[in-house]
């Protein structure tokens, strides 16, 4: 890493820049100056809007819960970057991070959706508006990765057949299910979530848009590193609906395929599990 040239790019008198561990998507910087501390987060040949929308993604999140705060982004030869605060990581309250959750998706739309489209990890993430939730989700969710999945090589005719019927399934079940349009972090797993040295939650990483709040429970449980403190405190703060458990597997489908096209086949048995193959 040249500390000269991002020296001369972001306009800051640096003294120390560091590779920080835990990036799937980015490469991750510590930047130290005498005034304050920053995290410099580099994406090479990203798309225009990359960082963008993850700037557009903790402005919005920051009305409601504590995010670190943006500074900078742009774009240096080939590589795009953002520039935000720097937070020394700590463990977070379980029981603070459920009742903060609970709060964001207490933020409601009229639709499901976003304003414009944006990312989860590397891969593009649609959010035209829709009235229907089910529509949404499997025609802007769970379909676009299918098509990924087969143009790499992932998806058999056998998994074509039982994702069918399980999509069918879940959709004759719940689809009289009555579902208000909630904020959602998108990417809502325990690395995207740490603590502050008073351990209040810090939200990072988002992919935001307004859907079924159950999405990010799903995700909260298909990855660990969350305990009973912080459902019992959603739970208290937000009630969920009946059997949402019973939900959960259809929507933790949703990354798996992600992962799946962006890790390979190593996802391949927990979307068997899911959609009936093992």
């Amino acid at each position: 890493m040249n500390k000269e040239n991002w020296q001369d790019v972001l306009k800051l008198p640096i003294l120390e820049m560091r590779a920080l561990s835990g990036g799937d998507t980015n490469k991750v910087y510590y930047v130290e100056t005498k005034e304050q501390d920053y995290v410099l987060k580099l994406q090479r040949k990203a798309p225009q809007n990359f960082f963008e929308c993850e700037k557009q993604g903790l402005q919005l999140l920051e009305k409601t819960v504590k995010v670190p705060k943006v500074y900078q982004i742009g774009k240096n030869a080939e590589i795009n970057y953002l520039l935000i605060e720097y937070i020394s990581a700590y463990s977070f309250s379980q029981k603070e991070a459920g009742e903060e959750l609970a709060h964001l998706h207490e933020q409601h739309a009229d639709r499901f959706g976003f304003e414009n489209d944006n990312f989860l990890g590397k891969l593009p993430q649609l959010n035209t508006w829709s009235d229907n939730w089910l529509d949404f989700f499997i025609n802007q969710r769970l379909q676009p990765q299918i098509k990924r999945a087969k143009e790499l090589g992932h998806w058999s005719k056998e998994r074509e057949h039982a994702c069918n019927q399980f999509i069918e399934n879940f959709v004759n079940k719940w689809q009289g299910l009555e579902i208000k349009p909630s904020l959602l972090h998108g990417d809502f797993w325990n690395g995207n979530l740490f603590g502050d040295k008073n351990e209040q939650p810090i939200f990072i990483d988002p992919s935001v848009y307004y859907g079924n709040r159950e999405i990010d429970l799903a995700i909260s449980l298909l990855f660990g590193g969350f305990t009973e403190p912080f459902y019992q405190a959603y739970n208290y703060y937000y009630p969920l609906e009946k059997d949402w458990q019973l939900r959960v597997p259809f929507y933790q489908l949703y990354h798996l395929l992600m992962h799946l096209n962006s890790f390979g086949e190593a996802y391949g048995r927990p979307i068997d599990q899911i959609i009936g193959i093992v």
